[in-house]
């Protein structure tokens, strides 16, 4: 219209100063620079750093459309040039415009979006270029002032490699802001990324996280009141070692929370795990727990007596008469027929680390080795721990198997062969012929029985 009527428009300055703000705060700066055309604009620095921001925005947004619509043309593919590619001239032009120098914390934001540049966020040497990004486009050496908000503005977009380079190009440590540490760490905690935690703690040569008591009690507290806490294995024990080592700031448990956690320590943990737990609390285990972690060792399928005795000597403690007898016990409720040399290899075993012979009562053994020769099934080829089953019986209980007994093994092992020896003849010795020798034929009810076996077979 100024070119067709050959006249300028006169502008109250009020306005221009009101529409200028305007658009440098939407980061329009091509309609600034027209509008400059018609009067005097006041810069202030606040203004000029919230149009610096203004371009930041501009440049996220047109990232983000297209990243939604997948690809740019005409006047859009034009307008993302302008804000994105070429960010650096628009904030040049701004400090040109305004007289405003950029500030550290624009620097470190510029840092920051070309490290993520297109040209720049696959290379090797992304930091590398950063820095000469800021020398070519700003004549900027990175002192140790601008390093820090860099180093912040790294850390707060996660680029946690970028801090590593740069603090290896520049010598200088990281001191990032602790609120934005804080923050990081406690979402990574939620997360139990434990990896990453470690890399920030070595970043910024930290003794210990500023992570939030409150968030380090929650996540001991979502641990201990699991049901399956340490039922399945060491990764409980694990992590909960983790948040101590990490925080250095011991779990408040109840006495209650405390009791029930060493009882599921005690049972399912492995070697030492036990002493992970006990550093994190910083309370020694009770009698009871201790017992209770002999015992399951002492019921183990392989039963390692170093195991035991470490333990014992670390806690100057030894195996209870209750705690010894109840393992004889439970490992003969376990025993199989192919298992019963096993068996009496850990009952000598037990007594060993004891220090006391365990006796069960006569007829508890009795039921259990009856159960055993019963569980024994009548069509296996073979049953020869047969006459180790009972001559341990006799040894331990000083008693002859009852007649009971003698009658379930006829019963559950014809046509068995007891010995991998052959006898002189060359047969293999069967397990009839050996209970007939030892205790005499079978009772004609246990006769009975094996008839109507065999006939419900055919």
């Amino acid at each position: 219209m100024t070119k067709s009527l050959g006249i300028s428009p006169s502008l109250p300055a009020e306005l221009i100063q009101e529409r200028g703000q305007q658009l440098l705060e939407s980061g329009r700066l091509g309609s600034f620079e027209t509008l400059l055309q018609y009067g005097q604009f006041s810069y202030d620095q606040a203004l000029v750093e919230n149009a610096y921001q203004a371009l930041f925005q501009k440049a996220k947004e047109w990232e983000k459309k297209m990243r939604d619509e997948g690809g740019l043309s005409g006047s859009d593919a034009y307008s993302y040039e302008y804000f994105v590619d070429n960010f650096a001239d628009r904030l040049s032009e701004l400090q040109k415009m305004s007289g405003i120098e950029i500030g550290n914390d624009v620097l470190a934001q510029a840092f920051f979006r070309n490290t993520n540049t297109r040209s720049n966020r696959r290379s090797y040497n992304s930091i590398g270029n950063a820095v000469e990004f800021l020398k070519e486009k700003f004549g900027k050496e990175i002192d140790s002032a601008l390093a820090q908000d860099i180093y912040n503005e790294l850390f707060a977009n996660g680029n946690l490699e970028g801090i590593g380079e740069l603090k290896k190009k520049t010598g200088l440590t990281p001191e990032v802001a602790t609120e934005s540490v804080r923050e990081k760490c406690d979402d990574l905690l939620g997360k139990r990324d434990f990896n990453t935690l470690a890399n920030i703690k070595t970043l910024l040569n930290l003794e210990t996280l500023p992570l939030t008591p409150e968030v380090v009690q929650s996540e001991y507290t979502k641990l201990i009141d699991n049901p399956k806490f340490a039922t399945y294995g060491d990764k409980d024990i694990d992590t909960f070692y983790k948040l101590y080592k990490f925080t250095q700031v011991r779990p408040e448990l109840s006495e209650e929370q405390t009791a029930m956690a060493y009882r599921r320590v005690m049972f399912a943990s492995y070697d030492g795990t036990y002493e992970k737990f006990e550093r994190v609390v910083g309370v020694p285990p009770t009698e009871s727990d201790l017992q209770n972690r002999i015992y399951n060792w002492l019921i183990e399928d392989y039963l390692r007596k170093d195991n035991v005795t470490k333990f014992m000597e670390k806690y100057k403690v030894a195996v209870s008469p209750e705690i010894a007898q109840k393992s004889v016990l439970r490992r003969l409720e376990k025993t199989t027929m192919g298992k019963v040399s096993d068996f009496i290899k850990s009952v000598k075993l037990i007594e060993e680390v004891s220090g006391t012979q365990v006796r069960l009562e006569s007829n508890v053994v009795e039921a259990q080795v009856e159960r055993v020769i019963q569980s024994h099934k009548a069509t296996e080829y073979s049953c020869t721990e047969l006459d180790d089953l009972f001559s341990w019986f006799e040894e331990y209980t000083g008693q002859k198997p009852s007649k009971s007994m003698v009658d379930s093994a006829y019963v559950q092992t014809l046509g068995q062969t007891i010995s991998y020896e052959k006898t002189p003849d060359g047969e293999y010795l069967k397990a009839w012929d050996w209970l007939k020798q030892k205790y005499g034929l079978p009772s004609p009810k246990a006769v009975q029985q094996i008839y109507l076996a065999q006939l419900a077979s055919k």
